[in-house]
């Protein structure tokens, strides 16, 4: 009997273990391909058995290491471009922050020309906490603690660059609301009141890898409450304006703080964006060299004004910027040489694949509300 498959594909109806694609897809036991199977079916033990499945080419879940799939090898119906797109205004609606929230730290609401970072300044950057495979000996005790970067996009959701999930490195928790690494509870003094602030360790529950980019989500095993030192950053939407080559972003991670002894504090960089020309002829063809796909690739050279370092571990740190005195993610560092820290741009395509994650992992956890 002739049928169409959930994609609108032309098939037959089948007996399952004549559908060996589709034996092999629900086998994964992962929501997306299980759904498609339910409603695949066409009669008892039967299914509506097209030329190949379709689930979503995007994002796929990954344990140790990221799964990419290439968009080239899946193309989508019109008819689940229009859910997808229902679906993603569920997720900017119930999911991501609102501006009531995201975007806004204390420190635009009063006169700081400080160089070191303030306790409640970058409230959306996140600290990871990494097990590490590798045969050259065993790591100083802070890299597990100043590996990665990332940043926080909801009260569970944490962005970050593939680099920081790979055969060498395990992301096993996030870490929020740290100012000093090796301090659970920063404080600072003044005349009028004691200000602190208190890391929070979540361990990470998956992630997933953003299409062909190197953008990575991953979701926290429980959500976080926002305080002054915890918060989240805005995605861009509508027509706000983001800044072009010559324009300034600010970026973060943490450094040793050379008046402290044994303290690693958080950081701020603002960096030029350049264009992708003058960022490989500084450095040798750099954006190759970075893994960073040249359709989304994001360059900027630090600024003289900029006193703090530029180091390996800033992978994974946003590119923002300021619009209003709201904050908004531009990017995420993949790639860090000498003054110059290359990623890419969060373009319309990768906001999509957000917004598609984040929707996954609600239906994952619609599916069992253990998760």
């Amino acid at each position: 009997t002739v049928c169409k498959t959930p994609g609108q594909e032309p098939g037959y109806c089948v007996p399952l273990l004549s559908c060996p694609h589709m034996l092999k897809a629900i086998a994964t036991y992962k929501y997306e391909p299980i759904n498609y199977f339910l409603n695949s079916r066409c009669g008892d033990y039967k299914v509506c058995c097209g030329i190949r499945t379709i689930f979503d080419p995007y994002i796929f879940v990954f344990g140790d290491e990221p799964i990419r799939i290439s968009e080239a090898d899946y193309k989508i119906p019109k008819t689940l471009n229009n859910t997808a797109a229902k679906n993603r205004d569920f997720v900017i609606k119930n999911i991501l922050p609102s501006t009531t929230y995201c975007g806004l730290q204390h420190t635009d609401d009063r006169f700081y020309t400080e160089n070191s970072t303030a306790l409640d300044e970058i409230p959306w950057l996140v600290n990871f906490v990494a097990t590490f495979h590798i045969n050259k000996g065993p790591p100083k005790k802070d890299d597990f603690y100043k590996y990665c970067a990332g940043v926080l996009i909801s009260n569970q959701h944490v962005l970050s660059s593939s680099y920081c999930s790979s055969k060498r490195f395990h992301i096993n928790a996030a870490r929020l609301g740290q100012h000093h690494l090796r301090q659970n509870t920063t404080c600072i003094e003044d005349p009028v009141n004691v200000e602190c602030a208190k890391l929070i360790e979540i361990p990470i529950e998956a992630g997933l890898v953003l299409g062909d980019s190197n953008f990575v989500l991953y979701k926290l095993q429980r959500p976080v409450l926002y305080d002054d030192y915890i918060r989240p950053i805005c995605l861009p939407f509508n027509d706000i304006t983001r800044p072009s080559v010559n324009g300034s972003l600010t970026t973060s991670g943490w450094e040793d703080i050379k008046e402290t002894e044994n303290k690693i504090g958080k950081k701020r960089i603002i960096s030029k964006i350049v264009d992708n020309e003058e960022c490989n002829a500084g450095l040798n063809n750099s954006i190759r060299y970075g893994k960073v796909n040249p359709k989304y690739a994001l360059c900027t050279v630090k600024e003289p004004s900029s006193n703090s370092e530029i180091e390996e571990s800033d992978r994974g740190s946003p590119f923002t910027y300021s619009h209003k005195h709201q904050w908004f993610i531009d990017g995420i560092v993949n790639y860090v040489a000498e003054d110059y820290l290359i990623g890419e741009k969060l373009t319309s395509d990768i906001r999509n694949w957000i917004l598609d994650g984040l929707y996954y992992f609600y239906k994952k956890s619609q599916l069992n509300p253990n998760i």
